[in-house]
């Protein structure tokens, strides 16, 4: 009883986190379709050469799923990149600009409380 009631988990286990893995899976199986159609695919025939130039004109059209796209920090446009990349500036981080003076945070060495936290650190 004591093996069944195990295998029982495992089975339920499995079944209770399809969710997560289900559209995982999926997706992994269109990729592999997608990467392998000029071949026929996981399991299908090898396609004849009009096939394979249907194929071809169908990928063409196709976006590449391997283009990298630029993070853009919140407040950033998209055309902004390319204009420092233009100017030779470097593709870091926007900077913003300090709105005033900075100032120094009281010391808590010079004076006998100010400054101080009360409370427990």
């Amino acid at each position: 009883m004591n093996d069944l009631s195990g295998e029982l988990l495992r089975y339920l286990i499995v079944l209770l986190t399809a969710p997560i893995w289900l559209p995982f899976v999926k997706a992994l199986w269109q990729e592999l379709e997608r990467a392998l159609r000029d071949e026929g695919g996981m399991f299908g025939r090898v396609p004849s050469l009009a096939e394979k130039e249907r194929i071809e004109a169908a990928n063409a059209l196709l976006e590449d799923p391997l283009l990298s796209e630029p993070r853009l920090a919140p407040g950033e446009r998209a055309g902004s990149r390319s204009r420092a990349a233009g100017t030779g500036r470097a593709l870091g981080p926007a900077r913003r600009p300090v709105a005033g003076p900075v100032r120094a945070a009281p010391s808590a060495f010079g004076s006998k409380g100010a400054g101080r936290r009360s409370g427990f650190r």
